[in-house]
């Protein structure tokens, strides 16, 4: 796979070449960096054949940067976390892998459900949050949950300016 050309002809990639960049993602021989690479191509072609992708890849994968990178083009670049919360919410909740793997997915999930919580109303995503900010364990997911429901409730400050005392 010649991931410089579908990089050059990013936003006007052919079916066919979207299915061998996810074949490619999904058989997990790509060093990190083209894998970074042939998702950003693919985010910026934008369309159901992407998305499609991407949705299998966040469904089936269990590449914790595949995975978190998915997730942010489908709801942060794209802005569509509305359409996607299910996943949204099972990764706020923890996948056994991405837990074991040290919980990337899940602390990019906590940081999406804060950014769409900011827009809209969601009150079981709420208070996910809510019991991960007051009883989780992992320090990291714990702050990120206390991040995302501030911003979740406005705070617009830098994220250093944001004082916990827990």
């Amino acid at each position: 796979m010649d991931i410089d050309d579908l990089e050059r002809r990013a936003g006007a990639l052919t079916p066919d070449d979207v299915a061998a960049a996810e074949a490619a993602l999904h058989a997990g021989a790509l060093a990190p960096a083209d894998t970074r690479r042939l998702v950003g191509a693919l985010a910026r072609q934008r369309d159901e054949a992407v998305r499609g992708a991407l949705v299998h890849l966040l469904r089936s994968s269990q590449d914790a940067a595949l995975v978190r990178a998915a997730l942010e083009v489908l709801c942060v670049q794209w802005d569509d976390a509305a359409r996607h919360l299910d996943a949204v919410a099972h990764f706020v909740r923890g996948a056994a892998w991405d837990i074991a793997a040290g919980g990337e997915v899940r602390r990019a999930a906590i940081a999406v459900a804060g950014g769409y919580l900011a827009r809209h109303e969601h009150t079981p995503l709420l208070f996910e949050l809510i019991a991960i900010s007051e009883g989780e364990e992992d320090e990291a997911t714990r702050l990120a949950a206390v991040r995302a429901l501030a911003q979740a409730t406005g705070y617009r400050g830098r994220p250093v300016d944001l004082q916990i005392d827990l």
